[in-house]
């Protein structure tokens, strides 16, 4: 199974990420589009969600129709998914579920980080919560194939 690693250089922190056995081509088009940086948020009302609004394909565009791939809802997601919003052609958005989530929206689940990396996400997200609300650091997340 192919993998990647999520990363926060302002952090210093950083987990592995697993493609799953369900939407493999979605994942090979993210991982084929790596490295790449993105604007590190955090969604405001749906949970404990990273958001990146940004992720972009600039060496193979998404080209999977819709009807071929599997979705799940976000609150039903375990702690730990990496999944997509409306990928398509040059973008993307990407959500990396690090606690709770009451958002009932079906996202495109693409990869899950390693168990033993999970505390690391949740440290990631408390630390985007607080940039978010109050410091306004800005952070920047990148994802990069493991063996980069």
């Amino acid at each position: 199974m192919r993998s990647f690693i999520m990363r926060w250089p302002e952090l210093g922190l950083g987990v592995r990420c697993k493609g799953l056995d369900i939407n493999q081509a979605a994942f090979d088009i993210f991982v084929e589009n790596m490295p790449t940086k993105a604007l590190q948020g955090h969604e405001m009302v749906g949970g404990w969600l990273l958001r990146d609004h940004s992720i972009l394909f600039n060496r193979k565009p998404f080209d999977i129709p819709k009807v071929e791939l599997s979705t799940e809802n976000m609150d039903q997601a375990p702690v730990g998914r990496i999944s997509f919003l409306r990928p398509q052609g040059r973008g993307a958005e990407l959500l990396a579920k690090y606690d709770e989530s009451v958002d009932t929206r079906e996202y495109i689940p693409v990869a899950q980080v390693v168990p033993e990396d999970l505390e690391i996400l949740k440290k990631a997200g408390r630390e985007q919560w607080k940039a978010t609300t109050r410091t306004r650091e800005i952070i920047f997340v990148e994802f990069v194939k493991e063996d980069a």
